[in-house]
């Protein structure tokens, strides 16, 4: 058994730790939008709310398969878990810089605009891992 992650655990939990910052920096944009002096708020409101609701749908799914897989997070910080796979326990957490690109490639994506960044995973340069340790 191998205690390194697959690409599909890696996947899982990366969106399971920084989807829900995705959707706190949507809410957050919506806050301001109602506060701002634009004209015309309710297109981007209306866009921001479809966007939310995606991620939620999204953060659902991934949810859904960490339960099936079962993996167990337990929160260190906003950025740091402690996650337990297949018996291994990995300390993953995500520098901020980081997880600022991953959370602006996820919306800008969302917003369907041509050119933009893509987000580009590169295994322990992204994140710090801890050696695993059996439990």
């Amino acid at each position: 058994m191998s205690m390194t992650l697959t690409d599909e655990e890696e996947m899982l939990v990366q969106n399971y730790i920084l989807l829900p910052l995705a959707i706190k920096v949507v809410e957050h944009d919506l806050d301001h939008l109602g506060k701002s002096k634009l004209k015309f708020k309710s297109p981007y409101r209306m866009l921001l709310e479809q966007i939310r609701s995606q991620l939620y749908k999204e953060l659902s799914e991934i949810k859904k398969n960490v339960f099936k897989q079962k993996m167990r997070f337990y929160r260190k910080s906003e950025l740091s878990y402690e996650v337990w796979v297949r018996g291994w326990k990995h300390n993953i957490g995500y520098h901020p810089t980081v997880a600022s690109t991953w959370v602006e490639s996820r919306m800008t994506s969302k917003f369907n605009i041509d050119g933009a960044p893509e987000f580009k995973y590169e295994h322990d340069s992204m994140r710090h891992v801890v050696r695993p340790t059996q439990r």
